[in-house]
């Protein structure tokens, strides 16, 4: 408080709601974050920890907006992209949730949990192109030998939905 600097004033916020955040206090944490967000607006981190709030609170609508101001300062974010596209499913708004979905893929096609949260979003509309997705995880988690007995559920149940 003793500088007039919005910037150095909105990192002072974002550092003391890291340390909330990380011991739990995730109200005092919001209210660090908020006052960050409104010193300096294009503070990405910033923006990024309030958005983490929302969703803690099941305020998605706000987490949303947060995580697109971020996406509009940082485009190309493999974190935010995938958090924006389960959100959007959460909103029900499916179509959006699939485009960012599908780019998550395609920009970064070696990201499991980018393959596993489209599968999980295709299941009920493309089981096809939800297979598939499950397929490429389970070839990228293979690689690494860290396939989870849930992973094999899906795709078994999948399989047997399309008749293989």
């Amino acid at each position: 408080e003793n500088t007039e600097s919005k910037q150095i004033k909105a990192e002072a916020n974002y550092y003391l709601a890291r340390n909330f955040h990380a011991q739990r206090a995730y109200g005092p944490a919001q209210k660090a974050y908020t006052r960050a967000c409104r010193d300096w607006d294009a503070f990405p981190l910033a923006s990024f920890g309030l958005g983490q709030m929302h969703i803690h609170e099941k305020e998605f609508e706000k987490a949303l907006a947060c995580f697109e101001r971020v996406a509009s300062l940082i485009p190309e974010n493999l974190e935010t992209t995938k958090i924006l596209g389960v959100l959007y499913a959460l909103r029900g708004r499916h179509e959006k949730a699939q485009e960012v979905l599908t780019s998550v893929t395609e920009l970064w096609p070696d990201d499991a949990d980018g393959w596993l949260e489209l599968g999980r979003f295709l299941e009920r509309s493309d089981i096809q192109r939800s297979l598939k997705a499950y397929e490429r995880v389970l070839q990228i988690k293979q690689a690494s030998g860290t396939v989870g007995f849930e992973l094999w559920n899906n795709v078994v149940l999948l399989r047997h939905r399309t008749g293989d």
